[in-house]
């Protein structure tokens, strides 16, 4: 892994917005070498610069903090959305960070105080996983590692504490299954045909609140050659425009 200086100023904002592409970042600061989204994007959360990040097209995210994540096509996050927060021990005699962080906001330096770590402790389980054609209610709470399956929907307020089914609906808190989002034959027919493969504005928009008349449009399409699949390609902070050197770590 390592960390790339860049540079996100007036400039690169507009060249970026040029390609459908919004992020979030002002000044100059270090990113992690494999943060990478495809266009076109919109993210307006706070992005951990230093963690994972990885967001697919046409998804976008309201607002929140968006931590050691991948993402895929077609989400819709709203205002408050936290995915990926560090946990901490419970079974230590302190929760506290200073127990496994380094001169933790530099209060050992301002006690005058020097002491190795004892102990590591790994605050993430994982890189959380979100699917494609996630919705993510207000102010929802995603416990990192936690994976999302396609076409899920996670209520307002919601807590995510376990790994989400495919096409669920879900709320409460903890999360509870409401739902089903659609019946099984129609969620393995939409799986099958991995409509997000495609992009959606070049379907018929009319079909898009009929599901059944999409999927079979779909399964018809793609196996008559007449859909060709959307490839933008992965951008990082290089081929934004954004990256001034390079540093190992």
């Amino acid at each position: 892994m390592a960390l790339i200086p860049v540079s996100f100023d007036a400039n690169v904002q507009k060249r970026v917005r040029a390609r459908g592409i919004s992020l979030p970042f002002q000044g100059c600061f270090d990113l992690l070498d494999d943060f990478a989204v495809e266009a076109p994007c919109v993210v307006q959360a706070t992005i951990a610069p230093t963690n994972h990040f990885r967001i697919g097209a046409f998804s976008a995210s309201y607002g929140g903090m968006l931590k050691n994540v991948d993402i895929g096509r077609y989400c819709s996050f709203a205002r408050g959305v936290q995915i990926g927060w560090d946990e901490h021990p419970a079974d230590w005699v302190t929760s506290s960070m200073l127990g496994y962080v380094n001169d933790h906001h530099g209060w050992e330096t301002a006690l005058g105080s020097s002491r190795p770590i004892a102990r590591h402790f790994n605050s993430q389980r994982g890189t959380t996983k979100i699917g494609h054609d996630v919705w993510i209610g207000l102010n929802s709470f995603i416990r990192n590692g936690v994976t999302i399956g396609n076409g899920a929907v996670i209520g307002a307020h919601a807590v995510v504490v376990k790994d989400v089914p495919p096409f669920s609906i879900l709320a409460g808190h903890p999360t509870r299954l409401i739902r089903p989002r659609f019946d099984g034959q129609i969620a393995e027919r939409l799986a099958a045909v991995e409509w997000w493969t495609y992009n959606l504005y070049e379907v018929p928009q009319h079909l898009l609140g009929l599901p059944t008349d999409f999927v079979s449009y779909m399964e018809d399409e793609i196996a008559a050659g007449r859909l060709t699949p959307y490839q933008p390609g992965w951008l990082g902070p290089v081929e934004l425009g954004m990256a001034v050197a390079s540093a190992t770590i």
